[in-house]
């Protein structure tokens, strides 16, 4: 986990979605208690984000998108 959460720190600057596998993860394995933390963070750090409805052509943050769409499922 720490060295996905380096490549996405480099490659879109942030770890979401490392965060969000992890706290799935955790819920895989049974640790619901850590998991709610970890999850419940990362819906704190996406909360203000929402996903634009209208493009005038194809959106240059599509990594970004896909990212914060991703991690917030």
């Amino acid at each position: 986990m720490p060295e996905l959460s380096a490549h996405e720190l480099s490659w879109i600057g942030h770890d979401l979605n490392n965060q969000a596998l992890r706290g799935e993860m955790l819920v895989w394995i049974g640790d619901f208690e850590t998991a709610r933390h970890v999850l419940s963070t990362e819906l704190h750090r996406t909360e203000a984000w929402r996903l634009p409805v209208m493009y005038g052509g194809a959106p240059t943050t599509l990594g970004q998108i896909v990212a914060l769409t991703t991690a917030r499922s």
